[in-house]
């Protein structure tokens, strides 16, 4: 009997000696909280994530992981300073995390007043394509290059006069396609320009200007040599302002017009030797290389006004900025030209850019891109901060719907917020748990992208009354265009703005929801409205707009939950463009020219055609990536945090960025 009691005792300590500390009852509800909240972000449900974090942290208030998170869903909120303050205090609180250090760093200077006043930075050499180098098949990679066009995609279509092609590089800088246009091939061509789903080829010998279609097949040609209507003595440049093409006709010294079937309208001179050609609605770019000066039309030929007289050695190509400044290239060196002030400023005072260029762009990726006519070369530079400080790279969210297949999805930007595309598999690292991934699948890429979504938000002041049939014309647009599409969202800025229609009604539906006269108000809730428009597209990837339909007013309370800061740093902190059609033309109000300005949206006009709107959307930069690879890590019924990290390289850029994700249960 003893020996029996002494067992029991034995058992009896090393069953003590073996069990846990006391169950804590606040960090199991903490973790519950915080497994709630990370799984409400990934879903892009950023309310509900902000009040299960804040819970978390109620149990825990010490606990470092719950603030970080509460972070994330602040700033996808558009709560940018609430955000820095929670990441500000994990860091002061010890934790050693240089990703998010300089996370914090980069997004301060974004914010700060040094933002809008830095000066134009010094652009240094990333890497340049020698065209007498070879490819794999023996072949020069191009000669004597003389037009360049950047493609969304962040690559460029080079026209190599010399060697008598079309390249296109992509952002790498690598060559991956020939233009051949047709079994002789091209014959001496100057430039070429992508318009709609055709390139059009200005071939100097032949004295015509060939249209090959989105193959690179030659498909039409016109024009023929002479100096009658239509005709060509060497046609050089070319450029459109969305409605007609203009061709450089060097030997006739004019600018001929063409509709978009090759069809001739007009011709206007006053010129001596035309080349470069830029073009915008209402506006055409001439640079005259004999008189050192770049000159400005009407579409019907009428001169305007002349700028940089004597200030140029001989400008060829030009290109018009997003901001209306003109890059004009001059000999060995690149200008900028404002009209507006007719003021010049070289690209960089302190060196020549080149030998001969021929052309310069500013590519997606918002680098310097020049055509080195002699020197056979094209150059590519980059901002010098972009090169020292790196890039910024920022999780959107983890997909876990077919778990053990995990997708994350993000973003890579520049130090200031500019989105970075064109990148491929080979510039991403993934791992795991601290384990790298090995090939994972890059499955999807923003500026591959063939998907584009729309949410209708429509203003209900009672002046949009005097609107109604460009109102309905305008819904009756989107709603036919994107019928195949998926169909759009309808929302009123109106008192209750909740959605207004299935994405999939019909035309007649749509228009009469969005002018019904009893959801007129004075006291229409803008704020509110564009979250939930906008709310409805996340957390899709694809290029996404939220369209405001309106006479270009705000009312009065428009922003009294959300101010307008918190709103547009809402919609570019989920990759939301807030565009606006005037349905009356007048001025907009400035709270809407702020929300297209911090997002990159445009204005259209209901009195224009808006088919344009269509192009724009897949012609939008894109810097969203995802990866896709199968879980490594045992998901302990789905209680255990699952860390992931991204690294990014590009030529000397880099960045890093982590999130992570618990396992469904």
């Amino acid at each position: 009997m003893k020996r029996l009691l002494a067992l029991a005792l034995l058992l009896l300590a090393w069953g003590l000696t073996a069990q846990d500390k006391p169950l804590d009852y606040d960090q199991v509800r903490s973790d519950d909280a915080l497994r709630e909240g990370v799984s409400a972000f990934h879903s892009g449900l950023y309310n509900k994530a902000v009040l299960a974090f804040e819970e978390s942290l109620r149990y825990k208030p010490a606990a470092l992981s719950p603030r970080t998170w509460l972070g994330e869903a602040l700033w996808a909120s558009g709560l940018e300073e609430q955000a820095l303050n929670e990441w500000r205090h994990v860091l002061q609180a010890g934790l050693e995390d240089d990703v998010l250090t300089s996370r914090v760093e980069v997004l301060e200077v974004r914010r700060s007043l040094d933002a809008e006043l830095r000066s134009p930075d010094r652009y240094l050499p990333l890497y340049e394509l020698a065209g007498k180098a070879k490819d794999s098949q023996g072949r020069n990679l191009f000669l004597r290059p003389t037009s360049i066009r950047s493609l969304p995609d962040g690559g460029f279509l080079l026209t190599a006069f010399g060697s008598e092609e079309i390249v296109q590089v992509d952002a790498m800088g690598t060559v991956t396609r020939r233009f051949i246009g047709t079994v002789g091939g091209l014959r001496a061509p100057f430039d070429l320009l992508p318009w709609g789903d055709r390139f059009y080829v200005s071939e100097f010998t032949t004295d015509q200007v060939v249209i090959l279609d989105a193959n690179g097949l030659r498909s039409a040609a016109f024009g023929k040599k002479g100096r009658g209507e239509g005709q060509f003595l060497g046609p050089q440049f070319l450029a459109t302002d969305g409605e007609s093409l203009y061709v450089s006709d060097w030997g006739n010294a004019r600018i001929s017009k063409f509709d978009r079937d090759g069809n001739f309208l007009l011709s206007f001179g006053g010129l001596k030797d035309p080349t470069g050609l830029a073009a915008r609605p209402g506006m055409v770019y001439v640079a005259d290389k004999a008189q050192r000066l770049v000159m400005a039309f009407d579409p019907s030929g009428n001169w305007l006004a002349s700028y940089g007289q004597g200030r140029f050695a001989g400008p060829e190509g030009l290109t018009l900025l997003d901001d209306g400044r003109l890059l004009v290239a001059d000999g060995a060196r690149v200008f900028f030209l404002d009209p507006r002030t007719d003021t010049v400023v070289p690209f960089d005072p302190e060196w020549n850019q080149g030998v001969k260029v021929a052309s310069a762009v500013l590519d997606a990726n918002h680098n310097l891109v020049l055509a080195d006519f002699d020197d056979n070369k094209v150059r590519v530079l980059a901002e010098g901060h972009t090169i020292y400080s790196g890039l910024s790279a920022r999780v959107l969210r983890v997909n876990t719907r077919n778990y053990p297949e995990v997708t994350v999805s993000f973003t890579v930007e520049d130090r200031w917020g500019r989105p970075i595309t064109g990148l491929s598999a080979s510039n991403f690292l993934l791992s795991e748990s601290g384990t790298k991934i090995v090939a994972p699948v890059l499955s999807f890429q923003g500026f591959r992208g063939t998907e584009a979504e729309v949410a209708l938000l429509v203003d209900r002041d009672p002046s949009m009354a005097r609107f109604e049939a460009e109102l309905k014309e305008t819904v009756g647009f989107f709603s036919q265009a994107w019928a195949d599409k998926g169909g759009v969202g309808l929302y009123l800025s109106g008192v209750n703005p909740v959605p207004q229609n299935q994405k999939l009604a019909s035309v007649s539906e749509n228009q009469r929801l969005a002018v019904d006269p009893g959801s007129l108000t004075t006291q229409g809730k803008l704020d509110v409205a564009i979250r939930q428009a906008a709310g409805s597209m996340i957390p899709g990837l694809s290029r996404r707009t939220l369209v405001y339909l309106t006479g270009g007013t705000v009312p009065d309370r428009g922003f009294a939950r959300n101010n307008l800061t918190e709103t547009a740093a809402f919609l570019k902190n989920n990759g939301l463009v807030f565009s606006v059609v005037s349905l009356s033309g007048l001025p907009l109000a400035p709270e809407l020219n702020y929300l297209i300005k911090e997002t990159g949206g445009k204005v259209w006009s209901v009195k224009e055609e808006l088919k344009p709107f269509i192009d724009d959307q897949f012609n939008r930069v894109s810097g969203t990536y995802a990866l896709t690879w199968k879980s490594i890590t045992p998901s302990e019924s789905g209680v255990r945090e699952i860390p992931v990290g991204i690294e990014i390289q590009k030529f000397k850029q880099s960045a890093r960025t982590r999130t992570s994700f618990f396992a469904p249960r």
